[in-house]
């Protein structure tokens, strides 16, 4: 029953879960939330930053609490040369990972890649999360009719591009896309469509900016977007 839901947020100075009362754009951290033997507890964010999570959940599931958890990805773990923290940074999702699975009841990952991953970490600790699901995260993109309403967009109707929406970092590989144009525009000069990188300014970009700007063959050939609205990516799915 949605009435039987509640949001609630927990950081390293509150050290528990609160309620979170929300109002319009407005949220506001209220009072403690005294958990009890049959709730539910479902975890969809990013609880590794906070040092207090995975001890609250403990004292959670001692009072009869079901714990789910929603995985992303473990890429710090396995490819921590993409993070400004490198190993240390791996080695801290790493052991994230295998307390966590210890505490789930239920889990859900948003990929069967995801899903592989941490499936293989776990049977090495001997829990099997083979039971895990898989969802899709939300790609019925609508924008706020808020925002921006009046947008008119900077590309013309029916100009063809080719899209790409991500953070402007090394694990999002816009650097292969780039490379890719390189080659394309030497064998098929002034054939291809437009390249349209969307996303904003992540770590360890490869400078991704300076590289369309200061090369010849991308420069006009390649757009870098940091500032679309949700109308602006709305229309540029569309099209």
């Amino acid at each position: 029953q949605i009435s039987d839901f509640k949001l609630v947020a927990i950081d390293d100075d509150l050290k528990s879960f609160h309620t979170v009362d929300v109002n319009g754009q407005v949220a506001t951290v209220s009072k403690k939330v005294d958990f009890c033997e049959g709730d539910i507890f479902f975890s969809a964010g990013a609880n590794w930053a906070f040092a207090c999570y995975n001890e609250e959940i403990r004292r959670m599931k001692e009072l009869g609490v079901k714990y789910i958890q929603l995985f992303y990805d473990i890429i710090p773990d396995l490819f921590p040369y993409f993070y400004k923290d490198g190993i240390g940074f791996g080695d801290y999702i790493g052991r994230w990972v295998d307390e966590t699975v210890a505490l789930c009841d239920q889990s859900f990952s948003i990929s069967e890649c995801t899903k592989k991953d941490i499936v293989l970490r776990s049977n090495k600790l001997g829990i099997d999360m083979s039971d895990m699901k898989v969802i899709r995260l939300g790609d019925d993109f609508v924008a706020s009719p808020s925002d921006d309403t009046q947008y008119s967009s900077r590309y013309t109707d029916g100009e063809k591009f080719i899209l790409c929406v991500g953070t402007l970092e090394i694990r999002k590989n816009q650097v292969a896309l780039l490379h890719a144009y390189r080659i394309l525009d030497k064998r098929y000069p002034g054939l291809l469509p437009k390249l349209v990188l969307v996303g904003r300014k992540g770590w360890i970009d490869s400078e991704i900016d300076f590289q369309v700007e200061n090369d010849r063959a991308l420069n006009g050939l390649v757009d870098v977007i940091t500032d679309a609205s949700d109308n602006e990516l709305s229309w540029l799915y569309s099209n």
